[in-house]
């Protein structure tokens, strides 16, 4: 009889654990990508059209480490800078993604922000 109702137990928090899986693939999952991963994407989309279309130039990331970017961007080597390294206004690159907090760097050195995408600024050499 006991082991009956461990069984029972167990398949009862088996089902509960499934359940809960459940929720968070269908109910978090899609929230998480909507808000963390799409606006790297969009970003990166935006810049290439940017380049492709408009101006030509590079691209670089700073304080970011995104695979999203570097798969998302198809025009050639996105350079990846830390927050502490401005190389990438430096060496005039035209276009930086960067998280909004470090987005003051921008006019510091003579770039403007094109857009802005949740947590994410694109500064543009003027």
């Amino acid at each position: 009889m006991k082991k009956i109702k461990s069984l029972h137990l167990i398949v009862g928090i088996s089902f509960l654990n499934a359940l809960f899986i459940f929720t968070i693939c269908i109910g978090v999952m899609p929230f998480v990508k909507n808000v963390y991963w799409q606006p790297f994407v969009r970003s990166s989309e935006y810049v290439q059209k940017q380049i492709e279309h408009v101006s030509g130039g590079n691209f670089a990331t700073m304080g970011l480490s995104s695979p999203t970017v570097s798969s998302s961007f198809t025009l050639g080597y996105v350079q990846q800078f830390s927050k502490s390294d401005d190389g990438a206004f430096q060496k005039h690159t035209t276009y930086i993604l960067l998280p909004k907090w470090l987005e003051g760097k921008c006019s510091k050195y003579n770039y403007e922000i094109v857009r802005q995408d949740y947590y994410l600024s694109v500064c543009r050499l003027k």
